[in-house]
Parts: C-alpha cells; structure tokens; sequence
C-alpha cells in the first residue's frame, strides 16, 4: 500500500494487495486508507512533515515501566510497558464520524494499564534507527493504542534508548532477535492476549524479517502488523542518502551512530574501532553490523532484510504504508513517484517551491545580489541579472555586444517555443519527444 501525491495539498491512496478475501476484509475496517486527505498549507514540504513527526514528542507525557528482557544470543531489549499517557489531541475539527469516535475518548479517560482484561490485545511499537520510546513517532502510536484500549509497549532495541548493550553483536535490520524475544516474554506475560506489531522505518526491517523468518517456518506467532515508512529497496534507499539533501539525514544519523558506538565501546571496541570515524551509516554498517553478524558485505546485507525478498515470505497480515514522496526513499522509488508528462510535473511542485523559484529569479533580476563584497569591489556597478565574477567574459566592444544579445534573445524565443510545443503535444495528447505515437506508444493521457 502506498501514498501518492495528486497534487501540493491534495493526497489519495492506493493500495497493492493480493485480493483475498480477507484482506478485502481488512481493507473494508480501513476507509482512511482509501480516501483523499488534504494537508495544511504551511506544511506541503516533506523536510517539514518529517521533523514535525518528531516534533510530536513534546506533546505526548508517557510514563512506562520498563522491562529488561534478555535474548537467545546473549543481548537485551528493553520493553516500555505503557502505565498511564497524557497528550493533546489535534486542534482541528474532525472529518470524519470514524475520526469524531475516535476523539471522543479523551485524554483522562484512557484506561490505566492495570484496568485492562488480561485478554487486551498486546500491541508493540518498534523505533527507527537509534530511536527509542522516547520519540515522536513511537510515543504517538503508542498513545493512539492506549486510546483504543489495548495494552501497549514500546520496545528499545539492544543498546537504544538507555539499554545495556550486553552483547557484541549491535542491533541491525536483518536481525529478528530483539522482536522475537520481545514477543516470547509479552506472550509468557499475557498469554490469552493476541499480539500486534508495529514498525517505523528501521524498525519495519525488522519486524519484517521476523515476520519472514516465523512464517517460513511454520508458525504464526501475532495478529497481525502495520509497517510505515519502510523504504521498500534499501540499495537504492542509502544511495540516496548519500546524495543531496540526503547528506543532510545521513550526517545526522550517522552522528547518532557514533554516539551509539562510544556509548558501548567497551563491549564492541575490539571490532576495530571504526566506529569512531564512521562519516556515513553505509560505513558503520560495514565496519560493525557486517563484522559482528557474519555478513560477507554491505550488500549481502541489504538482500537479507530487503522487503522484495521478504514479503512472499509473509503470511502473518501485514499493511506497508510508504509515501512515494518520503525523503529516505531511493532514485528509483523517487522516480516512480514523480508525476509523468510536462503539466503534471509542474502542478506537482509544492507552492513553497514555486515561492522559492520565484523569490530567487526577483532577487536576480532586481539587482539584489550585486551588492559589493571582498574581491568584488565593482560589483555595484553592474546590471541587474549580471551576477558573473571576474571570469565572466565581457564584450565592451558595441558591435560585438549587440551581435551577443541578439543571439542570446534567439536562443531564448527558440526555447521558449520549444517548451510551448512540448505543452501542446501533451495537452492534444501526443508524445512530445516522439510525436508519432510515443516511445513504445506510451503517449501521455489526452486533455483535450
């Protein structure tokens, strides 16, 4: 199941599932699923929807009563039993009846956890990369549990979130240790209480190689799971990290990462210590994860928890939600997203982008960057729209200048009739770069 933009604001959904009869059951318990939804104005920019994700942890008050469970290969999690939660719900009126049942369970009237049947379901939030139960994503969906009346827990993988790293095998994504212990001890502890899991980005590698591994075997040890924002080719995911804005999330991680590492040096140090200098998590998993869980490479790595090579494996119910416009989604799963033909691709750009283009071509075009500054002592003196540094070639000669700028007006008429060529092939229907009928007769939709 996924996202997909149908433009700045407006959003639909579709969803990809394999028809069966009870998953066309499940999705009927779903509508929101499948039904536009309209974002705020000032927050059409995907940047900002992640970091106000996060930023929903200083409007939830958790307290949790922790659990130290130890695992079969040595290591430790740490469950977060939810005791009581406050938060705030949106300020927005509802719109739908399924939302307005929802918001009539207020905050002081979640059941306390020593309040619920013994049968309540057991539901079980796992974090992203070096989260815990601590952030925004975790802290609201453990919340939203608690308002329906389950009892939840979040779970803190091995190391995270302030447990004891008692192993030298670090926590990673192909490793389905951590869930399983996590299930096994809620399971001793609730024993009539079916069991749901969900993930959030590094945590939906996770539970989705649990899932794969029980399955495969036979068993089918919860109810069911919800997986959000799992970038469904972690190859093509962490290359682009490793570009653009990417850089951004990655440098900040990977700052995490090492944090991670010195916090338990004394248990993992003897891996070689490259921990310390690791400037992009590709490194710190190739000179940790890979050494310490008998990975070959990075890549044999990606393969084992990827979601192509996993998901046939699944039998346990399980929903993937993924934004095709989510920032940690790879080039291909980006291009995908990216809306086909001249016009859309233009309606697609949020208005913020459009502000952006515009403030910059003004600024330009008034003057406003030729201010004068170190090594550019003349620059007040130029034109407007002449940005160029000293290597911009110049032509004072009067004859040449006007040659100059008529060849530059032509170019720009040409352009501009060829982009307006382009907006008539798509509006009557015909492939703009091959008009004939399209590349393999893939002819954008008519308009007219």
């Amino acid at each position: 199941m996924g996202r997909t933009r149908k433009d700045a604001r407006m959003c639909t959904s579709f969803v990809v599932h394999d028809g069966k009869a009870l998953t066309r059951e499940l999705l009927a318990l779903c509508p929101s699923l499948q039904r536009e939804y309209e974002l705020p104005k000032w927050c059409t920019n995907t940047h900002a929807q992640t970091l106000i994700g996060y930023g929903r942890m200083f409007t939830i008050f958790l307290e949790y009563d922790r659990q130290l469970v130890r695992c079969a290969d040595g290591g430790q999690v740490g469950l977060d039993w939810l005791v009581k939660a406050r938060f705030t719900p949106p300020a927005r009126p509802p719109s739908t009846p399924e939302e307005a049942a929802n918001r009539a369970v207020v905050p002081h009237n979640i059941p306390a956890a020593c309040d619920l049947p013994d049968d309540a379901p057991v539901f079980i939030m796992l974090h992203g990369i070096n989260g815990g139960s601590h952030e925004g994503p975790s802290k609201w969906a453990v919340a939203t549990g608690a308002v329906r009346g389950w009892r939840c827990v979040a779970l803190n993988l091995r190391g995270c979130n302030g447990v004891p790293l008692s192993s030298a095998k670090v926590y990673c994504a192909a490793s389905a240790e951590d869930v399983r212990a996590a299930v096994d001890a809620a399971r001793r502890r609730y024993p009539s209480a079916p069991i749901l899991l969900a993930g959030y980005s590094l945590g939906t590698y996770v539970i989705g190689t649990y899932l794969a591994e029980e399955n495969s075997k036979g068993f089918d040890p919860v109810a069911g799971a919800v997986l959000v924002s799992c970038p469904l080719d972690p190859h093509s995911s962490h290359a682009g990290l490793n570009r653009d804005a990417g850089l951004v999330y990655n440098g900040a991680i990977t700052a995490e990462l090492r944090r991670y590492y010195r916090k338990h040096v004394d248990v993992v140090g003897h891996v070689g210590g490259a921990g310390f200098s690791a400037k992009l998590i590709r490194d710190f998993e190739r000179e940790l994860i890979v050494a310490t869980h008998g990975f070959d490479s990075v890549e044999e790595y990606y393969h084992y928890f990827a979601p192509q090579r996993i998901i046939p494996s699944i039998r346990t119910p399980t929903l993937y939600v993924v934004a095709k416009d989510d920032p940690f989604l790879g080039e291909t799963e980006q291009c995908e997203a990216a809306p086909a033909g001249l016009i859309a691709s233009l309606e697609s750009m949020p208005t913020f982008a459009w502000l952006q283009i515009m403030l910059t071509t003004c600024m330009m075009e008034t003057g406003y960057f030729l201010f004068e500054y170190e090594g550019y002592p003349n620059a007040g003196n130029k034109a407007p729209g002449d940005i160029g540094g000293d290597a911009w070639v110049r032509y004072d000669d009067p004859e040449t200048k006007t040659f100059k700028l008529n060849v530059e007006r032509q170019n720009g008429r040409a352009a501009m009739l060829g982009v307006f060529g382009c907006i008539l092939h798509e509006l009557v229907g015909v492939d703009a770069l091959y008009p004939t009928g399209g590349l393999g007769n893939g002819a954008p939709p008519t308009i007219f």
